[in-house]
């Protein structure tokens, strides 16, 4: 009798859409996959441990209507249950491949189970309205497969049949992906991640990345479809924020945006991007540092042109603009009104400190610097040391989140599942690469390693990180 084997795989992304990371390529390789498992002899139970469906960039994925806010306390808040419906609808109508495979594995052998977790790109799953469609989409009202699918809605799911196994998605070790209230967790079906807004309508929590892609990447992703897919995300920020893009104006300016409104955050929030790590650059010291250059690069018969520019559009630059650039306590207010009108610093002389403003000519350089400290990797790693250290039970921990694979490190009973997207690995060495790169067509260089964890039901502390390869290549 085969021994029963778990099998984890996490972050597939799966999207509608111009931003959609789940290509054809991808989507085929997932269907052969499940059908490879669906023939195995042994009985097997698929744990997708988060971020199978991408809510955050399937349509509708921008407007003001995707965002909300508490009336007390001001917290931040995502879509309501119809606005989720609707993504997920769009979703199931550009993968129906995907959902009929699953289902077909289900009904391979009686013992076939599949578990899927959220994450934090789909919280949705809360919603009840969404864990009965999807319980549609993949079971297609057949009543013996129901009980083999769970929408497991722990932060730690511990699976009866393998003793010593701890899944968890991950983001919740990452202060930039989390869902937490304080210091408590807002993640289960006891307090799950939803609430109510100033109008009373049910939404999501909305955590600092969600927003991040809300406000100002999705726009950018829909022209640059990989721009989304740096790895690390504290590489991508570091990038985003320290390096000089030299991005059409209309990318540009959602730079300033971004930097404004983390300038803002370094007012207001004591977590943010700003403070996940030591020595991290300050997007709105950058972004004055810019401002500055440009203020007195645009001098001329005694008149300082970004000044009267300022004054112009309706900002008081009282006192001087030289001396608010200089007062940090100033630099929120300032940022916000600059790149609400980004053409405020349009036909400007731009020096080198604020290349990046041009709006001509190619799209640049990726140009990395050192310091930026933001490593969801080790982040990832330090907190399974922990687990490891505090629940002597806990023979092996598999998490995801950070599309890195990791295979034991430092010798710890860890393993990260890494992704089933693109992504560009950026090493310590890489100096520069052409903004292009992000550009539709460049998937050579974002290629895809399809990894998933292999866990026996007689020997889990013996589980293998296994990379897929499809039938036709042996």
């Amino acid at each position: 009798m085969p021994v029963p084997v778990l099998c984890v795989i996490s972050d597939l992304h799966m999207s509608a859409g111009q931003l959609d990371d789940c290509d054809d390529t991808l989507q085929g390789l997932l269907v052969d996959f499940l059908g490879t498992l669906a023939a195995e002899p042994s009985e097997i139970e698929l744990v997708i441990n988060g971020d199978f469906l991408d809510f955050v960039q399937a349509p509708p994925w921008e407007g003001s209507q995707l965002e909300g806010i508490t009336a007390v306390g001001e917290i931040d808040l995502a879509f309501t249950a119809p606005q989720s419906e609707a993504k997920f609808d769009a979703i199931l109508a550009a993968h129906p491949p995907v959902f009929s495979a699953l289902r077909k594995f289900l009904e391979a052998k009686p013992a076939n189970r599949l578990v899927i977790l959220p994450g934090n790109h789909d919280p949705d799953f809360f919603w009840p309205c969404i864990q009965k469609k999807l319980r549609h989409a993949i079971c297609a009202g057949e009543a013996a497969l129901e009980p083999r699918l769970e929408i497991y809605l722990e932060r730690v799911y511990r699976p009866a049949s393998f003793p010593g196994v701890w899944i968890e998605h991950g983001h919740q070790f990452d202060p930039i992906n989390s869902f937490k209230l304080g210091e408590t967790d807002v993640w289960s079906p006891a307090n799950p991640p939803i609430m109510d807004d100033r109008f009373n309508t049910p939404r999501l929590l909305s955590c600092l990345g969600t927003r991040f892609l809300l406000r100002f990447l999705n726009s950018i992703d829909a022209e640059y479809p990989f721009v989304d897919n740096v790895k690390p995300f504290g590489r991508f920020l570091q990038i985003f924020f320290a390096s000089g893009l030299r991005l059409p104006f209309r990318f540009a300016s959602a730079f300033w945006r971004a930097s404004a409104y983390f300038a803002k955050l370094r007012v207001t929030n004591k977590m943010d991007f700003l403070s996940a790590g030591e020595e991290s650059p300050d997007p709105s010291a950058e972004l004055i540092e810019r401002l500055a250059a440009i203020h007195t690069s645009n001098k001329k018969d005694g008149s300082w042109k970004l000044q009267r520019k300022l004054r112009e559009a309706g900002y008081a630059a009282t006192p001087s603009l030289t001396f608010i650039l200089e007062d940090p306590t100033r630099w929120a207010e300032l940022l916000e009104f600059v790149t609400s009108r980004p053409d405020i610093v349009e036909g400007l002389e731009s020096p080198d400190a604020a290349g990046f403003l041009s709006t001509g000519g190619e799209a640049g350089l990726l140009s990395l610097k050192a310091g930026f400290k933001i490593d969801e990797s080790t982040m990832l790693i330090d907190a399974a040391r922990g687990i490891l250290e505090k629940n002597k039970d806990v023979k092996l921990v598999l998490m995801g989140h950070t599309h890195e694979p990791e295979r034991r490190p430092e010798g710890l009973a860890y393993l990260n599942t890494g992704c089933w997207t693109r992504y560009y690995r950026f090493g310590d060495d890489d100096k520069t690469r052409p903004f292009s790169i992000l550009k539709e067509g460049s998937e050579k260089e974002f290629p895809c390693t399809l990894l998933y964890a292999k866990v026996s039901a007689d020997s889990p502390e013996k589980a293998t990180l296994e990379r897929y390869y499809p039938k036709d290549d042996g």
